[in-house]
């Protein structure tokens, strides 16, 4: 049974939108997550991979460069989105 999941997560693992974060300098944290996470069988799934995420969430902060382009798309969206909601405020 775990050869099967082990093969379900290279499957996911092997899917091209994926690629950007296996890759980076995050990537052994990110597929370690992962296939924690995929692999879980805890009643309140990944609740068990806490450790994994959080070593990844460390190296995302240690290396914001490799994240940057996402941030900057993140910011850009969150900004237009506090301007469209500017615009819908009416002066009480």
């Amino acid at each position: 049974m775990d050869t099967e999941l082990d093969q379900k997560v290279e499957q996911a693992l092997a899917c091209p939108c994926l690629d950007d974060l296996k890759e980076g300098p995050c990537g052994p944290s990110f597929i370690a997550a992962f296939s924690c996470f995929l692999k879980s069988r805890a009643t309140e799934k990944g609740s068990d991979c806490v450790a994994s995420f959080q070593a990844m969430q460390q190296c995302i902060v240690k290396h914001p460069q490799a994240f940057a382009e996402y941030v900057q798309a993140n910011d850009a969206d969150s900004e237009q989105k506090a301007n469209a909601i500017g615009l819908l405020k009416t002066d009480q």
